[in-house]
């Protein structure tokens, strides 16, 4: 008999723990991997005879979206504005599609002073809808409005 017989059932629940983590790490990864796969065998639904939408991209990863906007926001805070500037603009450059990168690199003109680069980005970012997204369009004319 073990000098402790609870240190040996408290290893077992931790061996218990672990295996049954690893399972469910391996369910969300075929799982992952199984919409991967379903993506890029889709083909995108466009109207016969629809002109393609000017900002097209193949899929807005808004995961990464709004990972980056919460990076952005606390290199903001912590008054970081040039590497604030560079990855709002990473961002508007990877997903042209959505304003959210414009608006953000606005945001950072305007703590820098600039509010002709921060309307200027503001007008551009207003020619970017965000599908189904009337607070944003809200949001920008708002701001456009401020800053005018």
């Amino acid at each position: 008999m073990p000098a402790n017989p609870g240190q040996r059932r408290g290893s077992e629940k931790q061996k218990k723990k672990r295996a049954a983590a690893q399972q469910a790490r391996k369910a969300r990864n075929a799982a992952l991997k199984s919409r991967e796969v379903a993506r890029a065998n889709a083909e995108p639904e466009v109207e016969e005879g629809a002109a393609p939408h000017p900002f097209a991209t193949d899929e807005v990863d808004y995961d990464a979206v709004d990972e980056a906007n919460e990076e952005i926001g606390k290199l903001l805070k912590k008054k970081k504005l040039d590497e604030a500037e560079e990855k709002a603009r990473e961002l508007a450059a990877k997903f042209p599609s959505i304003s959210d990168g414009l608006q953000r690199l606005a945001e950072v003109l305007e703590k820098r002073g600039d509010k002709k680069g921060a309307l200027a980005a503001l007008q551009e970012a207003q020619k970017r809808p965000n599908e189904g997204d009337e607070e944003a369009a809200d949001e920008i004319a708002a701001a456009i409005a401020r800053l005018s």
